[in-house]
């Protein structure tokens, strides 16, 4: 069940973030006609879409590539970039050279239905349903998820209600937007590399294998 959604546009600079119950259509509401939207492994987030007037789709096994979308009259075109650039985003701030932020430590099992409805989150609940519990700093046993949860709660202006509660919109979207900002930027630096080096745009290419293809045909095998 999709409670929110993180996304930019090219060259924007600007976050949007949706939070709730109607967090895709609103995303999907923003969208323009004809619009190409990356996903970072869109196996995962095309099952939360696929409901919305899914027309076609390029898939190979658990994998999906690409897929259309009919929306409100729209054509919404996604795009998997894990297909183009294969590695986990934790891995793009070394690839790229960028600045990975503050560590991503998020409660996934505390956000149900019931808890994302209240949108306060007990900091303690939250750190009993993952495991992480608390210890003695420089101890053997010392757990860091812990600390670094309760470090990120503290970084984000708003997010600590009191000693005990959090805000569970700020830090989603504190965490979202670190996903989508890796991704928006290391996938730009790809982009402008193919471009520059090649001259070859990787928003026409699905595939690595085939942007390889696309390389060999227009560069090499002429």
């Amino acid at each position: 069940i999709p409670y929110a959604v993180s996304f930019t546009e090219r060259d924007s600079g600007v976050m949007m973030y949706k939070w709730g119950e109607d967090c895709v259509e609103e995303f999907l509401n923003e969208l323009a006609d004809n619009s190409v939207v990356y996903f970072h492994n869109l196996a995962y987030d095309g099952r939360f879409l696929a409901k919305y007037g899914i027309t076609t789709a390029v898939e190979k096994g658990t994998k999906i590539f690409s897929m259309k979308l009919n929306y409100n009259n729209k054509t919404i075109k996604l795009k998997d970039s894990l297909a183009l650039v294969q590695a986990p985003l934790c891995r793009f701030p070394s690839m790229f050279n960028l600045d990975a932020g503050k560590k991503e430590i998020y409660p996934y099992k505390y956000y149900t239905p019931e808890n994302v409805r209240t949108n306060v989150g007990n900091i303690r609940d939250a750190v009993e349903v993952e495991g992480w519990t608390t210890s003695v700093p420089g101890s053997k046993n010392h757990n860091l998820e812990y600390d670094e949860f309760v470090s990120n709660i503290d970084s984000i202006p708003n997010c600590r209600i009191d000693d005990d509660h959090f805000d569970m919109s700020l830090y989603c979207q504190f965490y979202c937007n670190q996903d989508v900002n890796l991704l928006a930027k290391g996938f730009d630096m790809f982009r402008n590399g193919t471009l520059n080096d090649f001259g070859i745009d990787v928003d026409e290419c699905l595939t690595a294998p085939s942007l390889a293809n696309k390389f060999f045909t227009d560069c090499v095998y002429k």
